[in-house]
């Protein structure tokens, strides 16, 4: 009874223990104990469940030297009275082993245990001499000298030994219907065994009960793993199974996507989402497909609206171009506009003859309207950037002037303003060149094959009849009315077009400036003093009596003096084509748009009149309204 009773205090002492380490330490105390009771005789193995190998006392640390003697003296006056008989001893290890079962660490050296002498069948466990299984981390560190340990008596058998230079960790090993740490090859001769070769022992270890969530994630989890090779192995496995893991494998990701995001295995990748930038700009990858139909291949180009892509029809093989608009309402709306107009244009023009832009397709991809083109060339302000600013010759300025004229006539006669006129948004069809060495540059320059052009970008289009916003144009191509505010209508795109046809002529552009004011000084420097009419007409505050409100000594006006001339001196000959270039040009700036002249009367202009019949496009007549 007194021996029962000290048991019991033992135990209720360590399950009080607040932390591991008080745990360790007094479990280390109390075995230490029964080795100097128990095991110290030569029959210490075969009498006791229990087998404590300490080996190289010499070496345990003096701490746990002091504590082992303190705990020998009070472990033996608890023990005084108790008995050694057979009945005591089974008692005493009974209990030890129910609670050695709660332990947390193993280390052990191997043995058999030999024949017990009710004749049943010998038990044995094999362990490597350290292995240190650790139910916090789940690792097993496994050594190379192996022994052999007894199986304990009791049916939670438990062996326990103390670790060279180390405190005592102690667990529960694997029952007999578990796996041991060792697969035993048996000899020729029948013996026990003849090689020990280790594997990995992974011990189960008591968790808190998982929650039905927690339960979930596990049960898909288990299920990822078992069919990620399914997706990474390739088709044949899929097709020995006719595809049914793998949709049922996408199932469980598409429900269960939530729980499993945090997963770093590429079977549980999920296809990227859409998604756009700061700005509203669609972010892709070249290579991704839109609507199933269309392959990205490469970036031609970005402005305020969005990108342009080249982008390959899978189903028709062809190559296209694919505005991509930003996913912004205002864009939106003026992308919508252009497909009415460009739809519009497509009832009027379907061979497009007149110039414009042929639209392929549009839709909707997740809030980006994206818009097919006919594959064209570089722009020509592209072009003629990549060629060092190095103006177009005189037969390419001719016809890419007449083109454009052309082109944006064809808009008026049909009661329509295109408002952003500018060399970006005249396309090439074909912007092959070939090298030739300029003397007077001392270098190769390019030169076209063929310039041939389209118009394109009709988002701010406006017919006759629809609201006119206030200013529209890019600033070094707009017109004095929309500057003044006085008003706006088709003679604007025709001053643009005077504005483009400089710059192909020179390579540099006319008013170079972001200023209003600075806008209308320059104006006056080239073209002469704006009329009073309309300096009186209008409502902004860039006029003083009439006269522009401008101070020609300040370095603003220094600026406009040293950089700006009359507009017959930048002509850079005498010869006729020139001097009709500039006739025409000087007529299209205007500043009275009424004054100003039409694409009508600019198509007959002598300047044009040495178009090849090849490059003659036909006479057309007035035609009617294409309103909305």
């Amino acid at each position: 009874m007194t021996s029962s009773r000290s048991n019991n205090s033992v135990r209720s002492r360590y399950s009080r223990s607040s932390t591991v380490t008080q745990l360790l330490s007094e479990s280390c105390t109390s075995l230490i104990q029964k080795i100097t009771s128990r095991v110290r005789g030569p029959s210490a193995l075969a009498d006791t469940d229990v087998s404590f190998i300490a080996t190289k006392e010499d070496e345990t640390p003096r701490c746990l030297k002091s504590t082992i003697r303190g705990e020998e003296k009070r472990r033996a006056e608890r023990s005084i009275g108790r008995k050694s008989t057979g009945r005591k001893r089974v008692e005493g290890q009974q209990e030890a082993a129910k609670w050695l079962s709660k332990s947390t660490f193993v280390t052990a050296t191997e043995g058999v245990r030999p024949a017990r002498k009710d004749g049943s069948k010998k038990e044995t466990v094999v362990v490597s001499k350290e292995v240190e299984v650790s139910r916090r981390k789940s690792t097993t560190i496994v050594r190379n000298q192996y022994e052999e340990v007894p199986a304990p008596l009791a049916k939670s058998a438990t062996t326990v030994v103390l670790a060279e230079k180390a405190y005592p960790f102690v667990t529960t090993l694997p029952t007999a219907r578990e796996k041991t740490p060792f697969r035993r090859r048996k000899s020729a001769g029948g013996g026990p065994q003849s090689e020990l070769r280790p594997v990995v022992l992974d011990i189960p270890t008591e968790e808190e009960p998982l929650t039905e969530r927690a339960a979930k994630r596990k049960e898909i989890q288990s299920l990822i793993m078992k069919y990620c090779n399914l997706e990474a192995g390739g088709t044949a496995a899929q097709e020995d199974s006719g595809g049914q893991p793998s949709t049922a494998l996408a199932k469980c990701r598409q429900k269960y996507s939530g729980i499993l995001s945090h997963q770093p295995s590429s079977s549980t990748a999920r296809a990227p989402s859409i998604q756009d930038d700061e700005d509203g700009h669609l972010i892709y990858r070249h290579g991704d497909i839109l609507q199933s139909r269309y392959k990205i291949q490469a970036t031609l180009g970005e402005g305020t609206f969005g990108k342009v892509v080249k982008v390959k029809d899978m189903q028709t093989d062809e190559i296209m171009a694919l505005k991509i608009i930003k996913n912004v309402e205002k864009y939106r709306d003026a992308a919508r506009l252009e497909i009415n107009v460009l739809e519009k244009l497509a009832e009027k023009d379907p061979t497009s003859k007149h110039l414009c832009v042929k639209m392929v397709h549009w839709f909707n991809y997740h809030g980006h309207i994206c818009i097919g083109f006919e594959m064209l060339g570089l722009s020509v302000f592209d072009f003629l950037k990549d060629n060092n600013y190095q103006p177009y010759s005189m037969d390419h300025v001719r016809h890419i002037a007449y083109q454009l004229s052309y082109a944006v006539k064809f808009l008026h006669d049909n009661q329509l303003t295109h408002t952003d006129l500018k060399p970006e948004n005249i396309l090439l069809v074909d912007s092959e060149y070939e090298l030739v060495y300029n003397g007077k540059k001392k270098r190769d320059i390019r030169k076209l094959k063929r310039s041939d052009v389209r118009l394109i970008d009709f988002g701010s289009a406006t017919f006759d009849h629809e609201h006119h916003s206030t200013i529209v144009s890019t600033r070094h191509y707009r017109a004095p009315e929309v500057i003044l505010e006085l008003g706006w209508a088709q003679p604007c795109d025709v001053w643009s077009i005077g504005c483009i046809m400089f710059e192909l002529y020179l390579g540099i552009t006319l008013f170079q400036t972001h200023d209003n004011r600075e806008h209308l000084a320059m104006m006056e420097r080239i073209l002469g003093t704006i009329p009073y009419r309309m300096a009186r007409r209008t409502k902004t505050k860039y006029f003083y009596h009439g006269k522009l409100d401008w101070d020609e000594k300040s370095s603003a006006g220094r600026y406009v003096r040293d950089n700006c001339k009359p507009l017959h001196r930048y002509q850079q000959s005498e010869d006729e084509d020139h001097r009709q270039l500039f006739d025409l040009i000087a007529r299209m700036l205007e500043y009275e748009p009424t004054e100003r002249i039409t694409l009508g009367e600019a198509l007959r202009h002598p300047f044009f009149d040495k178009i090849p019949d090849e490059q003659r496009l036909p006479a057309r007549e007035r035609s009617h309204s294409l309103s909305r």
